[in-house]
């Protein structure tokens, strides 16, 4: 019977692997960053011409998910070797 330590190393490699070969999951974490981006864009031009703030934690997380699109979607380094 193997030890929980090795159950535990076998099923953390099973997601690596899961999260690096399957792109549906990376494809909807791609489509639900953009989501956040557009709407946090769409919300803030309405909360702008109606001459209301625009709060603090739109503009947060608008510029949170498209700097993870920028982290997801640029190359590493070590593709291009």
């Amino acid at each position: 019977m193997a030890g929980p330590e090795l159950l535990s190393k076998e099923i953390l490699d099973a997601l690596a692997q899961v999260a690096t070969t399957d792109n549906w999951l990376f494809r909807m974490i791609i489509g639900a960053l953009g989501l956040v981006a557009i709407l946090a864009m769409v919300g803030a031009i309405i909360l702008a011409m109606g001459a209301k703030p625009i709060p603090d934690v739109i503009t947060a997380l608008g510029s949170a998910a498209i700097g993870a699109l920028a982290g997801l979607l640029a190359p590493s380094p070590a593709s291009n070797k």
